[in-house]
Formats: C-alpha cells, structure tokens, sequence
C-alpha cells in the first residue's frame, strides 16, 4: 500500500516537473522563407512639381550676326564715329591699305575713318558696300567679302574679324583684283550663319585639317584628295583672275610642291556655323616673293572641297587707279600714321632721298 502510494507520488512529481518546463520555454517554429513578388516600378519623379531642366547655353552666332550688320550699316550711314564704336580700345588691325602692312591701334584706326571721310576719299555706295560675311561656329569669328572702293579704286576685301564682348579686338584685311566681270566675285548666303549639327561642323573640321596636314607636307595626292571632282579654285590676285578646273590644279599642284623654293604654309581656320565655308590663314612664299599673309576661303560639301579663292594681305594697286589717286593715298596714310605716332609706318611714306623743309625754322 505505501509503495503503490510512493510510485503515485513519484508520478505526480514528474507530471508536475513535465508542466512547469512547458510552461517556461516556447519552441521556436520553422521558419518558411517568403513567396517571392515581382518588384513594383518606381516612378522616375514622384513629386507633383515638374521636372527641372538644364538650362541650354545661348547660341552665341545670331548675336555675332546682329553685330556684323551693324558695323556693315556704319558703313553704309558714312559715319566715322559709328564705324569706330564697334572697336575694342585693344584693337590691334592688321591692314594693308597704307604704304607698308603693319598694326594699326584705336588710335589709329579713329583716324583713318575720320581722314577718310574728311577728305572724301572713301566713298561707299550699295555696290561696294560690304556684302556678305560668315560667323565661325563658336560665333567669335567673322570673315567678311566685300568691294573695297577707295582713292585707288575698287578691289575684293576679306576681312577676318574677331568678337569679344561685343567688340571688335582684331582684325586682319586682304585683298584680291577686280574680275572682268563683277558677277564672279566670291559671296556666301545668309544661310552660312544657320547653325548645323555638330557632326557636319566637326566633319568640315576633319577634312580642312587633312588638306591642310597635307599641303604643309607636299603631299600632293593626300592633298588633292580632299577636293571634289568639279571643285574650282580661283586665285583673286593675279592679274587675270586665274581659275583652275579639277585638272588645272594637278598641274598647279604637281608643279609647286617639287619646287624647292615654294615654302607655303597653312595655320589657323575657322569654320562657319553652317559647317559649309572655312576661312585658312597662312603665309605665301616661292622664289619671287618675301612673306606674305593669305588667307583662303573654302567652300565644303559632303566632306570636299568644291570651290577655293584666294588672297594676300598686301596693297594692290587697283585696276583703274591714277597718279592723283595714289597721291592722296599716301597723303592719308601719312595722316593716319602720324596720328597712330607710328615711326616706321610714317618713315615707310617717304622716299629715299626725300629733302624735308621746316618753314618754323629759319631760313626754311
């Protein structure tokens, strides 16, 4: 009886162990991973206010072109002080009108519009206005072609400009010989200044750097490859306007690269916005002639050259000039250089054996 009554016992302590261990300790369940979802797109602006957009630098060429066309109204207008307000004062002009090419500063140049006037020497009519101009791209540069018509008459003018906050900083002007027939004068429609895509710019650029690698290396067959095959080119300062075919130039090419004593060479370019004409500074020499500037005016389609002028930076005399003419072109540039206070250029005016008189001295 007692033992049945122990073994109860016994079995009720465990029972009573057994409960409270499963009240104290909680067993944790498997864990299940979770059923995978396709994740939701987030929308790129969450926000109820628009977008913000990146603001787009200006175009700086139609601005260019607005300046040009007042400098040309200038012009046009007779005005001395006009024509001059579109200067920098670090202008630095670079002309050939004088007896001797040199620089030609604010100063100068104030002059010589306002002498030019006085003496009525330049006259322009609509004719030999400034006719036609493309701007470089970036809109820092300008080449202009135009009748230049002075006492010496009249004869093609290219001038390269460049702009910077709205004024004139330099310039260089060249010059060609009238053609028989004014028709044949080199112009560019307004179309040049319309912006192109970058790749037809930049295509330009490649093939203008090409030419220009492969004139400064005689490389005549790389050379001629960047023209088209009914490409003209025209060099506006000789006597007659000499104008080359496709095959004329093989010849004009093949003979100046063998010859030891050309020594030309192409620099600087720019190209206008249209991606269409260029204008390419360089210096001519062969065996006749010293250091000349020249600039050449291309025109480009499809990667080629279809029409070239050329011109040089130095003074020549007009078809219809006379010895009156010439004459009161000295005089003006003896005016503009003393004003300027330039020695050489005004010692240039003079002769060799030129006697001077001092009537504020005695005795003359």
């Amino acid at each position: 009886m007692i033992r049945n009554l122990r073994f109860f016992v016994v079995i009720l302590l465990i029972a009573a162990i057994l409960a409270a261990c499963s009240s104290s300790t909680t067993v944790a369940p498997t864990a299940v991973p979770p059923t995978p979802t396709s994740p939701t797109p987030t929308p790129a602006n969450t926000s109820t206010s628009p977008p913000q957009t990146r603001t787009a630098t200006p175009n700086p060429v139609p601005g260019t072109v607005a300046l040009v066309k007042g400098w040309f109204a200038a012009f046009a207008a007779h005005n001395p002080d006009q024509i001059v307000s579109f200067y920098s004062k670090d202008i630095q002009e670079y002309d050939a009108t004088f007896a001797s090419n040199s620089y030609m500063n604010y100063s100068a140049i104030d002059g010589f519009y306002h002498v030019e006037y006085m003496t009525g020497s330049f006259n322009l009519n609509p004719d030999s206005s400034k006719t036609s101009f493309f701007v470089s791209d970036d809109g820092r540069f300008v080449a202009t072609l135009s009748i230049w018509t002075d006492v010496e008459g009249s004869k093609p003018d290219v001038s390269l400009l460049e702009f910077k906050d709205g004024k004139i900083i330099w310039q260089y002007d060249y010059y060609g010989r009238m053609p028989a027939n004014t028709s044949d004068l080199q112009t560019i429609p307004a179309s040049a200044n319309q912006p192109a895509p970058a790749n037809l710019v930049d295509q330009t650029r490649a093939t203008i750097m090409q030419w220009q690698a492969a004139y400064n290396s005689r490389n005549a067959q790389a050379y001629l490859s960047s023209y088209a095959d009914q490409a003209e080119y025209t060099d506006a300062t000789s006597a007659q306007w000499r104008v080359l075919s496709r095959t004329g130039l093989e010849k004009e090419i093949a003979a100046s690269f063998t010859d030891p004593e050309f020594k030309s060479k192409l620099d600087t370019f720019f190209v206008s916005a249209n991606g269409r004409y260029a204008a390419v500074q360089g210096v001519y020499k062969d065996a006749k002639t010293v250091d000349i500037p020249m600039v050449v005016i291309l025109e480009i389609e499809n990667g080629k050259i279809i029409n070239q002028h050329n011109y040089l930076l130095l003074p020549i005399p007009a078809a219809n000039a006379t010895p009156v003419s010439q004459a009161e072109g000295i005089v003006n540039g003896l005016i503009a250089a003393y004003r300027a206070g330039d020695p050489e250029k005004l010692v240039a005016c003079y002769s060799q054996g030129v006697r001077i008189y001092d009537a504020m001295e005695r005795g003359l």
